[in-house]
């Protein structure tokens, strides 16, 4: 129930600026091998506070939160799927829709708030639970402010569990034994608000068997996940 708890405090999340994006992956579903560690630009949610500057037509610009349908109203253009989406993307997005309003819309995104700062940790390190996210924290520092491995822990099958643009999670296996002993972070990543990290204490092999009986109890969110594993 602790654990239910906790997790559900991640999904609501909080409010409060934040300095560093963290990356976001590639979606990957089912049993796939994960060849490449995720990376990518930060991906806006609704929650976020977001600064939209036309440096044309400065009274046009605001600042505005994304709603929880993740979508953001402006003048003119009427409604803008947002959440997802790189500050780039957002940016293409509402020029093309502002080239019918103005003759040359020269735009900016700004994300000023993030809504949330926290990811969850578990399975075997030491104290489970949510771990606040400060600068670009990678998925080995989280581990590690979660008191680090026990002995059971399975270092080199970290599962990175990601909420992707369809509203599925994805997720990654990590090999952070080989960070640990090598010091090689190229199996390091940094994470983002929402973020699961599960340490298992033997390998998965069975994907679809464990996601069943051990993620969905853990994460109370609707829809499926999938996960990568070598």
């Amino acid at each position: 129930m602790m654990v239910a708890a906790l997790v559900m405090g991640l999904q609501m999340g909080c409010t409060a600026p934040r300095a560093g994006a963290p990356a976001s992956p590639g979606a990957v579903t089912g049993a796939a091998r994960l060849d490449a560690p995720p990376t990518g630009d930060y991906r806006i949610q609704s929650g976020d506070r977001l600064t939209i500057r036309f440096f044309n037509n400065p009274e046009f610009s605001q600042d505005i939160r994304v709603r929880p349908d993740g979508k953001i109203t402006l003048p003119y253009i009427d409604d803008v799927r947002v959440a997802g989406l790189t500050s780039a993307e957002v940016d293409a997005a509402i020029t093309e829709r502002f080239r019918k309003v103005l003759l040359r819309p020269e735009i900016t995104i700004i994300v000023r708030e993030f809504a949330s700062q926290r990811v969850y940790v578990g399975g075997q390190v030491s104290k489970p639970g949510l771990i606040a996210l400060t600068g670009q924290t990678t998925a080995l520092q989280a581990i590690m402010s979660a008191g680090g491995f026990l002995d059971t822990a399975r270092a080199n099958q970290v599962l990175l569990i990601r909420k992707g643009r369809d509203n599925r999670h994805a997720g990654y296996a990590l090999d952070l034994e080989h960070v640990l002993k090598a010091g090689q972070s190229g199996e390091d990543v940094r994470l983002q608000p929402l973020d699961v990290v599960y340490v298992p204490k033997t390998r998965i092999a069975k994907v679809n068997q464990f996601v069943d009986q051990y993620i969905r109890r853990l994460l109370p969110i609707p829809g499926s996940f999938g996960l990568s594993v070598p």
